[in-house]
C-alpha cells in the first residue's frame, strides 16, 4: 500500500502506517478500426501478518482490506460516421478482513471465495460510462452518461469520487480547411 489514505486534520498530515498490500492485475484486449474490446482484472489483498508499526491507538482504524475488480471496455463503429462505447467495472471489496464471516449458501460461498474472502464488511458496486458519437465532415457531436454508485471503491484507484451521475453533450468542429479546431462540452452532474 504505497499511498495510504490519511486525514490531514486528524493525523496532522503524517503518512499513516499500513499493511503490506499485494496487487495483481491483468488486461487483455483486441482493437480494430471498427471494433475494440478490453477486459481487465485486479486483485488486491493486505497481508494481515505484516503491520508496519501500527500503534495501538490506530489499530481499530487501520484495517486490512481485500478487493477484486473486473472491467470491460467496448468500442464499436456502428457505421462510417457513428461510434458507440461502454466502459464499466464491478468491484467487490472487503473493508475489514477481521470482520465476522457470513453464512452463505455453499455454492455461492465457493464462487465468492474465488475472488475475495466474504465477510460482513464485503460489498459489491459498479461504475461506468457509455457514449455515442457522430462524426461527419469535420463535425463531431457526442453524448455521454457516466455513473458511479454510492460507496463504489477500489484499491486500484487512490482517490475516486462516488455517488454521482453525469450527463454530457460535446461537440468539435474544424474551420479553414481543418487548420482550426474548436470544441466544447456541456454537462450536468447530479447525486445518485
Amino acid at each position: 500500500n504505497l499511498l495510504p489514505r490519511s486525514d490531514t486534520l486528524q493525523y496532522a498530515g503524517f503518512i499513516l502506517p499500513t499493511y503490506r498490500r499485494k496487487v495483481s492485475a491483468a488486461k487483455i484486449g483486441f482493437n480494430h478500426k471498427k471494433f475494440g474490446i478490453e477486459i481487465s482484472a485486479l486483485k488486491a489483498k493486505d497481508d494481515q501478518s505484516y503491520q508496519e508499526d501500527i500503534p495501538d491507538s490506530l489499530i481499530s482504524r487501520i484495517l486490512p482490506e481485500e478487493n477484486f475488480v473486473l472491467g470491460i471496455k467496448l468500442d464499436v463503429g456502428i457505421s462510417k460516421y457513428v461510434r458507440f462505447g461502454v466502459n464499466t467495472a464491478g468491484s467487490i471489496i472487503t473493508d475489514n478482513l477481521y470482520a465476522d464471516t457470513l453464512a452463505l449458501d455453499p455454492q455461492l460461498q465457493n464462487i465468492a471465495e474465488q475472488f475475495v474472502e466474504p465477510n460482513k464488511s464485503t460489498r459489491a458496486s459498479w461504475a461506468g460510462d457509455t457514449y455515442l458519437r457522430v462524426n461527419y465532415k469535420g463535425v463531431m457531436l457526442g453524448a455521454k452518461i457516466k455513473r458511479v454508485e454510492p460507496n463504489y471503491r477500489t484499491l486500484g484507484i487512490y482517490s475516486l469520487n462516488d455517488d454521482y451521475q453525469n450527463y454530457t453533450l460535446d461537440t468539435r468542429f474544424t474551420l479553414f480547411s481543418r487548420k482550426l479546431s474548436l470544441g466544447g462540452s456541456f454537462g450536468v452532474q447530479k447525486n445518485n
